[in-house]
């Protein structure tokens, strides 16, 4: 009897087990343009392979587009948003998986390195020649960012349908702190320290891949 009633309790969990592995398929072809796409070794593909990654269209453009399903993937005001979004080419993307999403590679550039609290905004600026990633940054809570970088009397910048702050050395002028120098940067130094101690926390939302990078 009591051998029956341990099987009792673990056949639901082997089941539950069996279920999720019957349903998470990946499509090798999909594996490819990945690797093609030289995302191989990065959360990309180790995303795409326990499904967290999801194939969302195939284009007729010769593209191919994954949204992560547990992101949260708003579209914010500034002075509300806990949720942030930048969209990195695949360069700069691979660099930031490189250093375990603790440091945003263009903010130590002399670049504007704009996030925006709309995620559709950074999705749009994926194009068909310019594959990449949409990466979702996550604060404290709602107007999080805001308040602080307001209150520090940093610049919002007005874009296309949103505005935005930027973490890199041309990015964000602030009037009473980070204000940094032209080496350090202001804003990215410090958006960088919340990433490194957690404060921030870094995830894909969604990926726009070329179906062959060569052409």
């Amino acid at each position: 009897m009591r051998l029956n009633k341990i099987s009792i309790i673990i056949s639901p969990f082997l089941l539950a087990v069996s279920s999720f592995s019957m349903a998470c398929k990946t499509d090798p072809e999909i594996e490819k343009v990945i690797t093609n796409n030289g995302l191989a070794d990065t959360q990309v593909m180790s995303m795409y392979r326990d499904c967290t990654l999801t194939v969302i269209s195939v284009g007729k453009e010769h593209k191919i587009r994954l949204e992560n399903k547990e992101a949260a993937k708003t579209d914010g005001e500034i002075e509300t948003a806990k949720y942030w979004y930048r969209g990195m080419f695949i360069p700069e993307y691979k660099t930031f998986n490189d250093n375990k999403y603790i440091s945003v590679p263009c903010s130590k550039e002399k670049k504007f390195c704009g996030i925006a609290p709309k995620y559709t905004y950074s999705q749009k600026y994926l194009q068909n020649k310019t594959p990449g990633v949409v990466i979702e940054f996550s604060t404290k809570e709602k107007g999080w960012l805001y308040s602080d970088f307001n209150s520090a009397g940093c610049e919002y910048k007005i874009e296309d349908g949103t505005l935005s702050y930027g973490l890199g050395i041309t990015g964000t002028k602030c009037k009473y702190k980070y204000k940094g120098d032209k080496e350090e940067g202001g804003l990215g130094k410090v958006f960088n320290e919340w990433l490194s101690n957690g404060e921030i926390q870094a995830q894909i939302s969604y990926v726009s891949l070329h179906k062959d990078p060569k052409k």
